[in-house]
């Protein structure tokens, strides 16, 4: 496999992470507002209360868009999991990645900083060489990856995305046209945090056997904490 198509994987899964930070600093403002119910349409009393679901709906509608987008987008230019998994199903590719893992866990001096934190991250640090963790990287990124991609939740968000939120379709009910329902599908306002944690853990792994790098997403944590507490100071 060329180093051009190397790059070019590079470059996406690059993409692919920046859309995962930017969805977790929306979800950081949205999650105070999120009640323990089902999502729904429904029209709250009060102007007050009506004013905060609009801007609830606002936020929980654009980061379940970044969510679908990043995780199952199928354009072939997107820097989505679902374009980026299936170059680690070639043989030449992935023996070039595997590769230039290696060589980049023995930079310098001792093992890379940079790898050797994620490793720690996915308890994968003691024992075996740089290819054998190499390998348990891409068998976790592959379990990790097909049961995003498949559950329930995942596809109701993306049945949200097609049928409500990038497009408008509509039902004939009971004699009159409708939007989508969203109720059957079971999804929850509280659903997209651990979804979006799922989709960390798979950019996570593609980060480190792509671009053979890690990125602190614990300090993360502690920024989107502070900037949440900050803007919505009574509900911290």
């Amino acid at each position: 496999m060329t180093s051009p198509a190397i790059d070019k994987a590079a470059g996406r899964v690059e993409h692919l992470l920046d859309s995962v930070i930017e969805l977790r600093h929306k979800l950081a403002l949205l999650h105070p507002l999120l009640p323990l119910e089902p999502v729904s349409r429904a029209t709250p009393q009060g102007p007050a209360s009506k004013a905060l679901a609009v801007l609830r709906f606002a936020l929980f509608g654009s980061c379940l868009q970044d969510l679908v987008k990043a995780t199952l987008d199928q354009d072939p230019r997107a820097p989505s999991v679902a374009k980026i998994a299936p170059l680690l199903e070639d043989q030449f590719m992935y023996a070039e990645l595997r590769k230039r893992f290696c060589d980049t866990y023995f930079a310098g001096a001792g093992a890379n900083a940079d790898v050797r934190a994620v490793l720690e991250a996915l308890s994968l640090e003691e024992g075996g060489e740089p290819g054998q963790q190499f390998d348990q990287v891409v068998q976790r990124f592959r379990s990790d990856w097909a049961h995003l991609s498949q559950t329930p939740r995942m596809l109701a968000c993306k049945t949200v995305r097609d049928k409500l939120l990038a497009h408008t379709e509509l039902h004939f009910v009971h004699g009159s046209y409708r939007l989508l329902d969203v109720t059957p599908l079971g999804l929850q306002w509280t659903d997209l945090g651990p979804l979006t944690a799922q989709l960390q853990d798979c950019t996570t792994s593609l980060n480190l056997l792509i671009r053979s790098a890690g990125f602190d997403f614990e300090g993360l944590d502690r920024q989107l904490a502070a900037m949440s507490s900050a803007f919505w100071p009574e509900r911290a």
